[in-house]
């Protein structure tokens, strides 16, 4: 007698050491420390500075800030948690679970390595005297992430497992996601992604080429492209078009002289295995062949004088150049309107791992809803949330970008300042009005207190020595405000984390001035 065993369907999974164990995450208060009115930064306002004790009574409830949001976070798996926990004061409502309409990260590839980056910022003390400070970058600024992991390639897939896990609850029904990566990890965080999100939802790999000039052929050729895995839970994209070059406007060569213009032709007679396909046989205008559209459409083509008639007797659509948007935009990534940053371009910062804004810009435009929610867990230098604010006019996205670097906020909260007043590249179509936003901490709750030179204990004592050795100097309390020595000059070592403001600078500016050094570096 024969049984039949019912087996469960599984899905393939990935496997790899750790995969079972998960981190015990919860979310945290966040704190504002700074709402930055773009038009007012750029006349010098400071009184957006929670530092200075003037903004927050101004603010009176959690539903007056601004929708567009910098986080700084030890760990963006917290800042995920608490967006995914974080509730409408007034509705009660989630603000994020499953309302998230696009979601873009760049997370690092796991090279082994570390990013630096070198930056300098002038901070004007006294302008009528003409007093500058100079803020140079420490050692612990300077690494702008740590790209290493305990455990190899293990440690990193269970790093972006719990992340993406989160991401999806985040995600609307309609949403989408890009992850960006390189050849290190992609298939890897394929299979993860399929398991995630479901491999019916996968759309595309996108190849972009990075650069223009890939390194000499060592071990294999010479790597000119990042992959970006694309998910979406809709049907459908917005279309995207790129610019015509010589040789996609080669095919328009016809011209009926009736005033439509060029137009080049395009198949509607099934040809080949097409032929087999299925498609239905009728006779066409004195043609009987198997057609690629309906009676009805062809007809109403033939009326609009768009069939065109060979010399050996076939049809086929006049496609007029004058109607293309553009030239439809495949996943191979390759235009100028897509082109690697160069050292010479104008938006380049001193961002180690900064993508271009043409590429974010089209990735927006193909994938966000009007009025819909932007996400970006692994900021960096901010394209995604300028990208935002260039398209705002077009679809009022509000964005949130997160990120464990305090230089990569620094970096993205000057650009969106800098955009600001900046011409929009059509003809008349006047400046761009960067919207405010606001500097969150995560997990960072002493970051925005006043700053208190009084207050010293042997905890803070450690701390500083601390500091001190690592930035190479000698850990010489002196007074209240001069701590350290190096090379001729003095050393401050700020509260953690405290936002440095001018009154600091101009106390410590008066300390040293009565002492022998004329110098003194601020940490």
């Amino acid at each position: 007698m024969k049984k039949e065993i019912e087996i469960k369907k599984k899905k393939p999974i990935l496997a790899y050491d750790g995969m079972d164990k998960k981190t015990l995450v919860e979310a945290v208060p966040t704190q504002v420390v700074e709402i930055v009115y773009p038009s007012k930064a750029e006349k010098k306002d400071e009184d957006t500075l929670f530092a200075k004790g003037e903004l927050q009574s101004k603010i009176t409830k959690l539903a007056d800030f601004p929708k567009n949001r910098l986080i700084w976070t030890n760990d963006n798996l917290v800042a995920l948690k608490t967006l995914l926990d974080e509730k409408d004061p007034v509705s009660g409502e989630y603000k994020y679970r499953n309302k998230v309409d696009l979601i873009y990260i760049d997370p690092p590839f796991m090279v082994q390595d570390d990013f630096v980056t070198q930056n300098t910022i002038d901070i004007e003390v006294d302008e009528e005297e003409g007093v500058m400070s100079v803020k140079e970058p420490t050692i612990i600024e300077t690494i702008a992430y740590k790209d290493t992991w305990q455990n190899g390639l293990d440690s990193f897939l269970q790093m972006m497992r719990e992340r993406l896990e989160l991401m999806k609850e985040l995600l609307s029904p309609t949403g989408s996601i890009y992850v960006h990566l390189d050849w290190h990890t992609v298939h890897y965080v394929k299979v993860l992604m399929d398991e995630i999100f479901d491999y019916a939802n996968f759309s595309n790999t996108i190849v972009w080429r990075k650069t223009n000039s890939p390194k000499a052929q060592t071990g294999g050729f010479g790597n000119q492209q990042d992959q970006i895995l694309f998910y979406k839970f809709s049907k459908e994209i917005n279309p995207i078009f790129k610019e015509f070059n010589q040789k996609t406007l080669e095919p328009y060569r016809y011209n009926d002289n009736d005033g439509r213009g060029l137009f080049r032709l395009i198949e509607i007679e099934a040809q080949g295995t097409q032929r087999n396909a299925g498609r239905k046989t009728f006779e066409f205008h004195g043609v009987v062949a198997p057609w690629l559209y309906k009676k009805d459409t062809l007809e109403e083509w033939w009326n609009d004088n768009r069939i065109y008639k060979s010399s050996g007797g076939r049809y086929s659509k006049k496609q007029y150049l004058n109607e293309m948007e553009g030239v439809l935009v495949s996943d191979i990534w390759v235009d100028k309107e897509v082109s690697p940053l160069q050292g010479g371009s104008g938006e380049n910062t001193p961002y180690p791992t900064q993508k271009p804004i043409g590429l974010l810009d089209r990735i927006i435009t193909a994938s966000c809803l009007k009025d819909g929610i932007i996400l970006d867990a692994f900021m960096g230098s901010g394209t995604t949330c300028e990208a935002a604010e260039l398209l705002a006019e077009e679809f009022n996205c509000t964005w949130i970008g997160i990120d464990n670097s305090k230089f990569a906020i620094h970096t993205a909260r000057k650009r969106l300042i800098e955009l600001n007043g900046q011409l929009k590249p059509e003809k008349n179509a006047g400046v761009y009005k960067v919207r405010p936003f606001t500097i969150e901490n995560m997990g960072y709750y002493q970051r925005g207190a006043k700053w208190d030179v009084i207050q010293v204990s042997k905890q803070a004592d450690a701390y500083r020595q601390s500091i001190i050795e690592l930035f190479g100097g000698e850990y010489v309390p002196y007074s209240k405000l001069l701590h350290g020595k190096k090379r001729g000059g003095w050393i401050h070592v700020g509260p953690l984390s405290a936002p440095l403001v001018a009154e600091q600078v101009l106390a410590i500016a008066e300390e040293v001035k009565d002492t022998e050094f004329k110098k003194c570096y601020v940490l």
